[in-house]
C-alpha cells in the first residue's frame, strides 16, 4: 500500500500563524522608510524654495544697480550678511536719486541763466545801436556848434576895418544899448551849499555868461576849500560864511532843505538884490543850470540872456516864472575827476517828462513802472523860480517858490525863446550815496538801490545845453582854470 502523505491541519495552521508577524514587520519598515524619504524630500524642497528666490532677488538687484525690497522677516535672520548688502544698495539708490534731482535742478538753472543772458545780450545790442545813432547825431551837432563859433569869431575880427576909427567907451556903451536894451539889467543868483567846491567854477562861469551880474553863495560849514575855488571870479562872486552871520536858524550839523536855506535866500534878496531894480533874481542849487532854450546870438558878451528869455516867455504882470527842470540821473558809478570832469559834458542822460514829452513818457514809464511804483522814487518834478527884481522885495522866499502871495507864471509849455533848466541831481551813484548820508535823505537811498529808477532817470539823451559850452570853457580858461573841451565829448558813461 502506497503511503499517502497527508497534511496535518494543526501544523499548517501553526506555520501560517508564525509567518504573519514577520510580514507585518516588513511592511511597517517599508512604510516608515517611505515616510522618512517623503519628509526628507519636503525639507529639501522647502529649503531650495527659500534660498533660490532670495538669491535671485539679490542677483537681479545687483544687475539693476538698485536694492530689492526684502519681504518677510525670517529670511534676513537666517542671512544677515545678505540683508546688510540689500540695505547698502537701497541707500546707494536713494543717494543716486538725490544726485539725479540735483543735476536736473542745476540744468534748469543753467537753462534759465542762458535765456536771461540771451535776452540781456539782445537788449544790449539794441541799446548799442541806439547809442551809436545818438553819437552820430551828437557829433554832428557838436561839429555844427564849433563851426558856428568859429564863424562868429571871424565875423567879429573882420568887423573892425583898418581905416575905421575906434569908438570911445561912451560910444561903445551907446552901441551896446542900441543893440541890446537890457545891458543895464541886473541878474543875481543865490545858492546854499556845503562841500561842493569842485562844482563852483563851472556853475559860476555858466551863469555869468547867461547874464548874472553877481553870484552869491552861502557857505553852510564847508571844509573843502571853497574860498580858493571862488577867488578867480573877484567881486562878481560873493561868499557868505553862515557861521559869521547872526540869526541863522536851524541845526548847523545837518545840511538839507530847511529853515537855514530859506533864511539864506531872504537874506540874499535883502542884502544883494537891488531893491526895485530892473532884472532878475534866481534861487537855485549848484547842481541846477538855467539857460535860454535857444541861443539868440553867436556873441554873448555884454548880453543878459536870462533876462531876454524871461521877458519873452513870462506873462505880463507876473512877479516870477516857475522853472520846471529836466532831471538827470546817475550817468556814472564813480564821480568823474580831473580837468575833463565838467558836469555839462559828462552828464547827458535824463528822465522823460509826461508833460513836456508826452510821446516819450508813456512808453518809457511802462518799462520801469513796476520798480518805480514799488519804491516811489522816480518822480521827475523839479521846480525852481526866477523872480522879477522890481517886485521880489515884497515876497518871503523859499527853496521852490515864494511863501507869500505872488503872481507866478507856472506855464509848462514854453516858447523857443523861453528858459530851460537842467537839474543834475544824481551825477553818479557814488555821489548819490554820499548825499543820502550827508543830507539824511531816504529818497537818495531808494534811487541808488532801485534798478528801474536808474533806468528811468537816464532814459533820454539831452545835449541842448551844449550850445553854450565853448563860451563857458573860454571864461574858465580866462580865469586860470584848466578845464577844456574834449575833441569828441564823452557821450556815454564809461564804468
Amino acid at each position: 500500500m502506497i503511503p499517502v502523505a497527508t497534511a496535518d491541519p494543526s501544523r499548517g495552521h501553526s506555520a501560517t500563524a508564525a509567518a504573519a508577524p514577520a510580514t507585518r514587520t516588513n511592511l511597517r519598515g517599508v512604510l516608515i522608510a517611505a515616510v522618512v524619504l517623503v519628509l526628507l524630500g519636503l525639507v529639501l524642497v522647502l529649503d531650495v524654495a527659500a534660498v533660490v528666490p532670495w538669491q535671485s532677488l539679490q542677483v537681479a538687484a545687483k544687475l539693476r544697480g538698485t536694492p530689492s525690497s526684502v519681504q518677510g522677516q525670517g529670511n534676513h535672520s537666517s542671512s544677515p550678511a545678505t540683508y546688510q548688502q540689500a540695505q547698502e544698495l537701497q541707500q546707494q539708490h536713494h543717494q543716486q536719486q538725490q544726485e539725479h534731482q540735483q543735476q536736473q535742478q542745476h540744468l534748469l538753472e543753467v537753462r534759465q541763466q542762458h535765456e536771461q543772458q540771451v535776452q540781456a545780450l539782445s537788449t544790449l545790442q539794441q541799446a548799442q545801436q541806439q547809442v551809436q545813432a545818438g553819437v552820430q547825431k551828437l557829433e554832428q551837432h557838436y561839429e555844427h556848434l564849433s563851426k558856428s563859433l568859429a564863424a562868429a569869431t571871424r565875423r567879429n575880427s573882420s568887423s573892425a576895418t583898418p581905416g575905421s576909427a575906434t569908438p570911445g567907451p561912451a560910444q561903445q556903451q551907446q552901441q551896446q544899448q542900441q543893440q541890446h536894451g537890457n545891458v543895464t539889467a541886473q541878474g543875481v543868483v543865490c545858492t546854499v551849499l556845503r562841500n561842493e567846491a569842485r562844482y563852483i567854477p563851472e556853475w559860476v562861469a555858466f551863469h555869468l555868461i547867461m547874464g548874472a551880474t553877481k553870484v552869491v553863495i552861502y557857505d553852510d560849514n564847508s571844509t573843502d576849500g571853497i574860498q580858493e575855488a571862488a577867488a578867480p571870479f573877484g567881486d562878481r562872486l560873493v561868499i557868505v560864511d553862515m557861521k559869521g552871520v547872526q540869526g541863522v536858524p536851524g541845526d548847523a550839523s545837518v545840511h538839507r532843505m530847511n529853515a537855514r536855506q530859506n533864511w539864506a535866500f531872504n537874506h540874499c534878496k535883502a542884502t544883494h538884490a537891488p531893491p526895485n531894480g530892473t532884472g532878475w533874481l534866481g534861487i537855485w542849487d549848484v547842481d541846477e543850470f538855467v539857460f535860454p532854450c535857444m541861443r539868440s546870438s553867436p556873441q554873448l558878451q555884454g548880453m543878459n540872456l536870462i533876462w531876454d528869455a524871461y521877458n519873452a516867455s513870462t506873462k505880463a504882470g507876473a512877479d516870477g516864472h516857475a522853472l520846471h527842470c529836466s532831471l538827470f540821473g546817475q550817468n556814472h558809478n564813480d564821480t568823474p575827476q580831473g580837468n575833463d570832469a565838467l558836469v555839462l559834458v559828462n552828464n547827458i542822460r535824463r528822465a522823460p517828462d509826461s508833460r513836456s514829452e508826452p510821446a516819450a513818457a508813456p512808453k518809457a514809464w511802462e518799462a520801469v513802472a513796476e520798480g518805480c511804483n514799488k519804491c516811489g522814487c522816480c518822480q521827475v518834478t523839479s521846480r525852481k523860480t526866477i523872480y522879477n527884481l522890481n517886485t521880489v522885495g515884497k515876497m518871503s522866499l523859499g527853496t521852490h517858490g515864494p511863501f507869500s502871495e505872488a503872481v507866478i507864471d507856472n506855464s509848462w509849455q514854453k516858447p523857443l525863446a523861453g528858459l530851460c533848466c537842467n537839474h543834475y541831481q544824481f551825477k553818479s551813484t557814488e555821489e548819490a550815496r554820499a548825499k543820502a548820508t550827508t543830507n539824511l535823505n531816504d529818497h537818495y537811498t531808494k534811487v541808488v538801490n532801485t534798478t528801474d529808477s536808474k533806468k528811468h532817470l537816464t532814459m533820454l539823451v539831452d545835449t541842448l545845453i551844449w550850445q553854450y559850452l565853448p563860451d563857458m570853457v573860454q571864461m574858465l580858461q580866462q580865469k586860470g582854470f584848466h578845464y577844456k573841451l574834449p575833441d569828441v565829448p564823452m557821450l556815454v558813461a564809461r564804468e
